[in-house]
């Protein structure tokens, strides 16, 4: 790695509440191949001891920088950071995960080799942080370059259309949608944000942005980070307002991505619809959530008639969509939604 020893990649990790995880996480980075790396935590207002551990590792390795805000959201956690990097590339970590040792070697060989502006590597869902294994030596695997023209292989990839061979990399990894596993250029990096005012899907469009910017894309054919999935995931929680934020995200992605949507309509049929079950499931059947049965029923039927819900009563595509959201949508008109979903979620206890 020498030829490229002087290239330094900021790597940047959002903290909130992760003391558990952190040090393990860190580790990760730590313990990259690669050596010369900057990594700039930034606290987002923990209440734990997530804070204290950031500036104890800061002291024991001196390319560890703290940030610390006060409570504001990933999202402006991410933004105020990369505003903070150095290095000529930039790399985001989620702080209860973990990287492969040889991620940021193997990334910097392919992004130099074939004048890449973003390189991304596969993830692999993990339960916990020790079940992540790795090979011992930097595997040297194959790198798919991508030019702007065949960019929709990517945005496929996201929303849950892509190649097989996107789908099932070392036999068990895949391209996330989420902004972790990628090596961007620090000047594209500053130029595409992360969008501050929505909750849920701003990685999404992130990734949707960053393919108008970059001309040449690599998806470099290795394991690279174990993304841990927890019960309190972003996904499962109870958010209160998800219909709301996730309406905001559907409608910004389809207006924005206008040309990619009318030539494959059926993905964002798709993530409408499995958009539509995590609000009934998640946020309704939710112990947290403060409405009555009857109500639940009501605001789902009402949803259903409105943008975008309504986009999936009447398209001539939405026999695309899969099995079991498809056999919820009449569900969600009668109510019936509430039974099905609540026996089903006991009977996966």
């Amino acid at each position: 790695m020498s030829e490229n020893a002087n290239l330094k990649v900021s790597i940047i990790v959002p903290v909130y509440n992760v003391e558990k995880y952190l040090e393990k996480s860190i580790a990760s980075l730590t313990n990259q191949s690669y050596g010369n790396i900057e990594i700039i935590l930034i606290d987002d207002g923990s209440k734990d001891a997530s804070l204290k551990i950031c500036n104890s590792l800061s002291h024991q390795d001196s390319r560890i920088h703290v940030i610390h805000q006060e409570n504001q959201g990933v999202s402006i956690a991410r933004n105020n950071a990369t505003k903070a990097t150095t290095g000529e590339y930039v790399m985001y970590f989620d702080s209860d995960d973990v990287i492969s040792t040889y991620a940021v070697e193997s990334g910097i060989k392919q992004l130099q080799k074939y004048n890449l502006d973003m390189i991304i590597g596969a993830c692999i869902r993990i339960d916990e942080l020790d079940a992540f294994t790795e090979t011992e030596t930097l595997p040297e695997k194959e790198c798919i370059v991508y030019e702007a023209a065949d960019y929709d292989l990517i945005r496929l990839q996201y929303f849950g259309y892509g190649d097989k061979s996107l789908s099932n990399i070392d036999g068990a990894g895949y391209i996330l949608r989420g902004p972790v596993a990628r090596l961007v250029r620090r000047d594209i990096a500053k130029q595409v944000h992360f969008p501050e005012d929505i909750s849920i899907g701003e990685d999404l469009i992130w990734n949707l942005n960053l393919l108008k910017v970059c001309k040449r894309v690599g998806i470099q054919k290795e394991l690279w980070y174990g993304y841990v999935i927890h019960g309190d995931s972003a996904v499962r929680g109870y958010h209160a307002n998800r219909e709301e934020q996730v309406s905001k995200y559907l409608m910004r992605i389809r207006k924005e991505n206008k040309h990619f949507f009318d030539k494959y309509m059926e993905a964002y049929l798709k993530n409408v619809a499995i958009e539509l079950y995590c609000i009934a499931n998640y946020e309704m059947l939710s112990k947290l959530c403060p409405m009555s049965t009857k109500e639940k029923v009501k605001f789902i039927k009402d949803i259903t008639q409105k943008e975008p819900w309504s986009i999936l009563y009447g398209n001539k595509n939405w026999m695309k969509v899969p099995m079991l959201h498809c056999m919820m949508l009449p569900l969600y008109k009668t109510g019936l939604w509430i039974g099905v979903l609540a026996i089903r979620n006991k009977k996966a206890r």
